[in-house]
């Protein structure tokens, strides 16, 4: 649960980091900006809890990279949906928002695992 936890927070950081200047130049002021940042992590909070649980559940069946593969597409399209209906991004920027922040949190722990310090 530990391992999770941790996860997610860094997940959530780094999806922050990556997500938030895609509507640099749509924001005006404070408000904005904060239900942009919620919105980011909700999207995180909604999406990694199940891709955790399907990870445990497809590491029987399926390859690391099969599995890694079918787990962020959903991860994707899950958080796409949710930037283009409440983030009212249009389809291809929710899209670009969603990959380009899974990829970069997906990727960091990628080199997190192969440098051991992580699980």
């Amino acid at each position: 649960m530990q391992e999770q936890l941790a996860a997610l927070c860094l997940t959530i950081a780094i999806e922050l980091l990556v997500a938030m200047p895609w509507r640099l130049t749509q924001l005006k002021g404070r408000t904005q900006w904060l239900r942009w940042a919620g919105l980011i992590a909700a999207a995180s909070l909604l999406t990694h809890p199940v891709a955790w649980w399907m990870n445990t559940q497809l590491a029987a069946h399926l390859p690391f990279w099969e599995r890694a593969s079918v787990i962020e597409a959903l991860v994707v399209l899950g958080e796409a949906a949710l930037y283009w209906k409440v983030g009212e991004l249009g389809v291809w920027r929710a899209l670009g928002v969603a990959a380009s922040a899974n990829m970069a949190s997906f990727g960091f722990g990628l080199v997190l695992m192969h440098m051991g310090w992580w699980f």
